[in-house]
């Protein structure tokens, strides 16, 4: 997979979180979904994203 290929999935817009990259449809940035993961938690837990969107939108 190229990294291009991830530009589908990902947007960064100044308006919503100060412009960090997000996963499209949702509000929780990148670097917070890879830092749950990291950790070995669910990103379902007690942070309350809405974890399918996530899911479909990868």
């Amino acid at each position: 997979m190229n990294i291009t290929d991830f530009t589908a999935y990902i947007k960064a817009n100044p308006k919503i979180r100060f412009g960090k990259p997000i996963v499209k449809g949702t509000r929780p940035t990148v670097l917070e979904v890879l830092e749950i993961l990291a950790n070995g938690r669910s990103a379902a837990g007690r942070y309350f994203y809405p974890c399918q969107r996530v899911s479909n939108s990868l």
